[in-house]
């Protein structure tokens, strides 16, 4: 069994809402492309990308409206 994190934050509704998928344009900025409500379909960030991870989270949280944080998850 794999432990990995996955992202995600609190809609208006109070409901999580997970990053399914993303996409990096040059470095500058990151678009979040699909999000779920299942945390199994969420994507899944495993030890090896640790650094990717809080990248990404830094470009995503810079304007603190709708913070994103990670969750423990088991594959």
């Amino acid at each position: 069994m794999l432990i990995g994190e996955v992202l995600f934050k609190v809609d208006a509704a109070g409901e999580k809402v997970y990053m399914e998928n993303w996409k990096n344009h040059c470095g500058k900025e990151i678009e979040i492309v699909s999000v779920t409500y299942t945390k199994n379909d969420a994507g899944v960030f495993l030890e090896g990308t640790k650094d990717l991870l809080k990248e990404l989270l830094q470009k995503l949280n810079v304007d603190n409206s709708n913070i994103w944080k990670t969750e423990e998850t088991l594959l």
